[in-house]
């Protein structure tokens, strides 16, 4: 299992105890090339999220929830994504999850899922999931500073 943090503030993510960080590619948060850097100057993992659906290319994670993507946007963002780089990955929330599986019922392929389920302990939620939708992680906690996930595929976003 490795442990990422994000944050809208990447100053304010601990190195400490981590295997990587998950930074904003766009948006009001979007993270500078040398806020990213202070992660992987560190020997650290990163991974960008594409909180608009328009990144397709600069980050690996479409953000679906409230004020960011919605699930109408996963499906042609997931393909345009697999096409790129084929590791495309969406975030949501367990009771947004139904409505991602329901928009995204038509993609062909195979695809990631990181939930977030705050529990305050590392742990994946059982759902049931379609074939080709495969969990990479959950977010679990949710601090003033950053959240935190555990992510236990090994074959999501290996260095």
């Amino acid at each position: 299992m490795r442990t990422f943090r994000d944050s809208v503030n990447p100053d304010a993510i601990p190195l400490d105890g981590i295997s990587g960080a998950i930074g904003y590619a766009n948006g009001r948060f979007r993270w500078t090339a040398a806020e990213t850097e202070r992660f992987t100057a560190a020997g650290l993992q990163t991974a960008m999220v594409d909180v608009d659906g328009t990144a397709f290319e600069l980050a690996s994670i479409l953000d679906v929830e409230r004020g960011d993507a919605g699930p109408a946007q996963a499906p042609d963002w997931i393909r345009k994504r697999n096409a790129f780089r084929g590791d495309a990955t969406v975030y949501c929330d367990l009771s947004t999850l139904p409505a991602v599986l329901a928009a995204t019922s038509r993609v062909t392929g195979s695809w990631w899922l990181w939930l977030a389920h705050y529990t305050g302990h590392p742990h994946i939620p059982e759902v049931s999931l379609p074939a080709g939708v495969k969990i990479m992680g959950c977010q679990y906690l949710s601090t003033e500073n950053y959240d935190e996930s555990c992510i236990t595929a090994d074959g999501w976003h290996r260095a």
